[in-house]
């Protein structure tokens, strides 16, 4: 749902909506997400798998800088 307080928030909403549908390339991030798992094995130890697991669950909160109120209580139980 998209609620503005003022008509021109509408018009930007919308002129920016055209404006990616006409270049999308504009607004795309080339970066990409890799990891290496071969390399992540050799490496791997014992006291990082409960940072592993976590971050394997929320990978998606993480990336997108959303802290649930889950995830914020592993934060909170790895700093005691």
């Amino acid at each position: 749902m998209i609620n503005f307080d003022e008509n021109d928030s509408y018009s930007e909403f919308f002129n920016k909506l055209s404006e990616y549908a006409s270049n999308p390339d504009d607004f795309v991030d080339r970066k990409m997400w890799y990891e290496d798992f071969i390399h992540m094995k050799e490496v791997f130890n014992e006291q990082s798998l409960v940072n592993y697991i976590n971050n394997f669950i929320f990978l998606e909160d993480i990336i997108y800088n959303r802290y649930t109120p889950a995830l914020f209580s592993i934060f909170e139980q790895q700093q005691k």
